[in-house]
Order: C-alpha cells, then structure tokens, then sequence
C-alpha cells in the first residue's frame, strides 16, 4: 500500500511533470517512518493533508494581498516628505508676510485698528493650526521611516523606542485611535536588547493586534503597555481588557498556527476582505524565540496579559 507521501508525489508528478529524483531519495515508505509519522501516512488521512495543503496556500494568497502595497510605502514616505517641507516653509514665510502687512495696515488705517488687528490675530491663529497640522502629518511620517530603518538596519534595539513608535503607527488603526483607552507605563534607561529589528518589531506588531481585536466586543477597552528590567531580561507586558483566553487554550504553549477562535469576521470585528489568518501569536513566538525570547499568556478575570521576556545576553 502506498503511502501518502508517494500518493501525493506521484500525483504531482503526472500533474506538473517535476524534474526527476533518485530512486534513493524516493524510499520514504511508512515502514521506515516513526510510529508518528506511519499514522499521518495512512491513506485515511490523505484528503486532511490536501486540505491542510490548500489552507496554507490560501494563507500565503491572503498574506500576500495584504502586503502588497507595503512595498511602496518608504518611497511613498520620501516622496510625500519633500512637499510636506515645502509646505510648512511656505506657511512660514505667509505667517511672517502677515506680521509685515499687520504694520502697514495700523499706519494707513488707524480709524478702523480695532477691526484690522482682529482680522490679522485670526489669520495668525489659523496659519499656525495648519502648521501644527503639518508637523502632525511629518511626525506620522517619521514613525514609519525610524520602524523601516530599525527593521533594515537595527541588530540590537531600544525598547521604548520602538513601543512609542508602534503605537503611534496604530493610531492609523480607528478603532485604536478612537475608542481604545491607552496607558503607557515604561521604565525609563532600560539596556539594548540583542535582537534585531526584523524579529522584534513584527513579533511586537503580533502581541498588540491580538489585544485588540480580542477587545472589539468588549465594553470596556482599555490597553496598558509596560516595560521593565527584572534580572538579566527585559519585559514588555501588554494587558488588555478583552474576551480573554478559552478554557480549551493551551495558554503556555505553543498556539497552532491556522488557527484561529475567531469563527468569522464579525467576531474579530472585521470588515470587507479582512480575514484572521490564525498566525499572529504563533509568528511572535516562533521570531522571539529564534533569540531565546519568550511568549507567555496569563488569564485574567476581565482580559489577557502577553508577557514577553528577553535576555540581554540572547543568542541564537
């Protein structure tokens, strides 16, 4: 009887005509595998490991419709950056053009001062609130070009940095922005960690969504976000006032990736094509764990507390 594996390479093999492999690399038979491994081989299993199959390459689709357009954004940032600066010059040069015709105007119209000096104190005070809108959008702009170059270039990290300037990205997420109460609690000095961007920052990104979309139907939604030394490693402690963790979670281990307790999008509070993958949590640990970093959940009577410690002396 044919294992699985062989079912399914000879049926790749007739459907996609692969380049030929050795006979010896080809002796995979269920009586050589592991017990394990001879019960996945049983034929029985065969369409659950198609499905499988199709599931992880349906994930790869959406992951990839997802990230599309993030390839544009450092040139979108460096190409928006440069009128965004030309624009706050020029607001400056017709503030102080208005400073300038305010002196001529008290000397040629002093019969009407009162009604001239508030005219010109009302352009001042909406000159300088475009301004602060300007310096809103540049400092936007700024978080996202510091996450891009600590992702490329970072090999050790500062924690707080990069915790405010994830937060500050989430504000383009609206229900963050409007309806989630924040509180910061970060010690202040604390050491570099041993872990490159790359790996910190999505493994972050992961631990934060997931708060959030566990509070999406929750009453109260508060999120507090700290960071601490305790020994040799440093923690990020991100609570959050959601629907907690199901008995049937494993909290200590490590999640299954695909899935997901979220049976629809209603549930994760999702709109449009947004899917939830089921690989959040999953991903975090498996990019902090490539460094001794660890991932745990804790059960609390009204939300979930992800803890993340790491080593100051991390290796791979």
């Amino acid at each position: 009887m044919k294992s699985a594996f062989a079912k399914y390479y000879h049926t790749m093999k007739k459907s996609r005509r692969p380049r030929r492999l050795e006979k010896a690399n080809c002796k995979m038979t269920a009586a050589r595998w592991p017990d394990d491994m001879q019960e996945r081989a049983d034929p029985e299993n065969d369409e659950q490991i198609r499905d499988r199959l199709e599931q992880c390459l349906q994930i790869l689709v959406d992951r990839e419709r997802f990230g599309y357009l993030g390839s544009f954004v450092r040139g979108f940032i460096h190409n928006i950056n440069g009128p965004l600066h030309n624009i706050s010059m020029l607001t400056e040069m017709l503030l102080k053009g208005l400073n300038v015709q305010e002196q001529k105007t008290r000397t040629q119209c002093a019969e009407r001062s009162e009604d001239w000096e508030e005219f010109f104190r009302n352009q001042r005070v909406r000159f300088k609130m475009v301004n602060q809108q300007i310096s809103n959008l540049v400092d936007l702009l700024r978080d996202f070009m510091v996450l891009n170059e600590m992702d490329r270039c970072s090999e050790t990290m500062d924690v707080n940095l990069v915790i405010m300037r994830l937060l500050n990205v989430f504000k383009c997420d609206l229900f963050f922005k409007h309806e989630v109460t924040l509180n910061v609690q970060l010690t202040k000095n604390l050491p570099m960690i041993p872990i490159p961007g790359h790996d910190l920052i999505p493994a972050l990104v992961h631990v934060i969504r997931n708060a959030l979309t566990a509070m999406k139907g929750s009453e109260q939604k508060s999120l507090l976000v700290e960071s601490y030394l305790e020994g040799d490693r440093v923690c990020i402690v991100v609570t959050d006032s959601g629907c907690g963790i199901d008995g049937e979670d494993d909290v200590e281990g490590v999640p299954c990736p695909f899935r997901s307790r979220w049976r629809s999008r209603e549930d994760a509070g999702m709109e449009g094509s947004e899917r939830h993958l089921g690989i959040g949590l999953f991903a975090a640990r498996r990019l902090l764990g490539l460094h001794r970093a660890s991932l745990r959940l804790e059960r609390l009577p009204h939300g979930t507390r992800a803890r993340v410690e790491i080593p100051l002396s991390a290796k791979r």
